[in-house]
C-alpha cells in the first residue's frame, strides 16, 4: 500500500473522453505540480498501468480521478494499490461495474455535480457513504467546469491535506 509524502504533487486521471491538457489537468499541474499522464481509456484493464508504474516510481500527495479515472481510482483502491487522499470528481466506478466496496480509513471527498446526466450523482452519493465519506454536490454538469472558479476543487483539495 502506498501512502502520500506531504512533499509530493498530486496525481490526476482524467476521464475517458479527457487528456491530460483538459481544463481540471492544467489547473492542476499548475496550482499543485500534478502529474497528469495519459492513458489508454479503452478499460478499466488497460488504463491501470500508467497509474501503477507511476505509483511504484512516486507517491503522489493525492489522487484526483475524474469520471473515469474516478473508476481507475476505484480500482487502485480496491486492488490494495493505493490507500492515501482520494478525490473522486463525477465518478465512474459504479457505472462501469466496480463493486460498491471501499475499505475503511482512507481519506476520500467526492465532488459531484447534480445536473449531470452522464453519472448519476446516486452513485457517488451511495460511494461515498460506504467510504464514510463527504460528498460535496454543486450546480453543475458532468464535466464540473465551475469547481476550479467557485473554489470547491481547492477546498477539497485542502480537506484532503493538499
Amino acid at each position: 500500500m502506498t501512502h502520500p509524502s506531504p512533499t509530493a504533487a498530486p496525481l490526476f486521471l482524467h476521464g475517458l473522453e479527457g487528456n491530460n491538457q483538459g481544463r481540471k489537468a492544467r489547473w492542476l499541474a499548475r496550482e499543485y505540480g500534478a502529474q497528469t499522464p495519459n492513458y489508454d481509456t479503452t478499460s478499466l484493464q488497460t488504463a491501470l498501468p500508467v497509474p501503477r508504474q507511476i505509483l511504484e516510481n512516486r507517491t503522489p500527495s493525492v489522487i484526483v480521478g475524474s469520471s473515469f479515472g474516478g473508476a481507475v481510482l476505484l480500482q487502485l483502491i480496491q486492488a490494495g494499490l493505493w490507500s492515501g487522499p482520494s478525490l473522486f470528481l463525477a465518478q465512474a466506478g459504479i457505472k462501469f461495474g466496480l463493486p460498491m466496496e471501499f475499505p475503511p480509513n482512507i481519506a476520500a471527498v467526492f465532488i459531484h455535480g447534480t445536473r449531470d446526466e452522464i453519472i448519476s450523482i446516486a452513485d457517488s452519493r451511495a460511494l461515498a457513504e460506504c467510504a464514510g465519506a463527504q460528498l460535496i454536490a454543486v450546480d453543475d454538469d458532468h464535466r464540473l467546469n465551475s469547481i476550479r472558479e467557485s473554489g470547491v476543487l481547492r477546498d477539497a483539495l485542502r480537506i484532503l491535506g493538499v
